[in-house]
């Protein structure tokens, strides 16, 4: 039986969604599940987000019909910005996750990551470090030890990471984007104990994923304004 977590749903006729999960056998499905909208009783089960369920589909197109699923346990309990930056990773993996990809590391990273946000008081390094191992896993990895001419990071020289070029070398220490060798450094080594180097993950993690992404739009970030 598959192993699944919702990422998105969308209504779909009076009392069904077509929902996306990502799963640990197929990367993202796509299912018709009827009836799950509506008033909660024998006929309509909602399907919840955070919640490991186990499922099973028809179908030989990409959009599925579900026939089955049920919850495995407790739905992981997020609030407040642990539950907004559960959301960001959802809709990183709706707009980001092939389609019936069949590597159960999606599934995995996910559910590590969403696990972390419960028990973290400091959701920033988890966020980053899903970030990070999400862009290599789509063959955007960043190569932290070599600035994009190949010539390893100077540790007191100054760094701009350029999407689709890499890290390149800049005099101006003041950007935004602009840190030095021992930051990205730090970021490689998935080591963001330090503020600057939180702040410079931050920033370097949204250039690079706005690459992916193009002209989708991340809702939840409009959370944390």
């Amino acid at each position: 039986m598959t192993h699944a977590f919702l990422l998105h749903s969308k209504p779909f006729k009076e009392s069904s969604v077509i929902a996306s999960f990502v799963t640990d056998t197929d990367g993202r499905v796509d299912c018709i599940a009827r009836s799950v909208r509506g008033k909660v009783g024998k006929k309509n089960k909602p399907i919840i987000p955070f919640c490991l369920y186990e499922l099973s589909w028809a179908g030989k197109g990409e959009l599925k019909t579900l026939q089955h699923f049920e919850s495995v346990n407790f739905p992981i309990s997020l609030s407040g910005t642990q539950l907004f930056c559960g959301l960001y990773l959802n809709e990183l993996l709706y707009h980001l996750l092939p389609v019936m990809d069949a590597d159960h590391q999606w599934m995995y990273l996910y559910s590590a990551a969403v696990t972390q946000l419960a028990e973290q008081e400091n959701p920033e390094p988890t966020l980053r470090m899903f970030e990070m191992t999400l862009l290599e896993m789509l063959g955007y990895g960043i190569d932290f030890c070599c600035d994009a001419s190949g010539a390893a990071l100077e540790l007191d020289a100054y760094y701009q990471f350029l999407p689709e070029q890499g890290l390149v070398r800049v005099a101006n220490s003041t950007a935004a984007y602009v840190g030095n060798g021992e930051a990205f450094i730090a970021m490689g080594n998935r080591d963001f104990s330090t503020m600057e180097v939180r702040k410079l993950a931050k920033l370097t993690m949204r250039s690079a994923l706005s690459v992916c992404l193009g002209r989708k739009k991340l809702h939840s970030r409009e959370l944390f304004l």
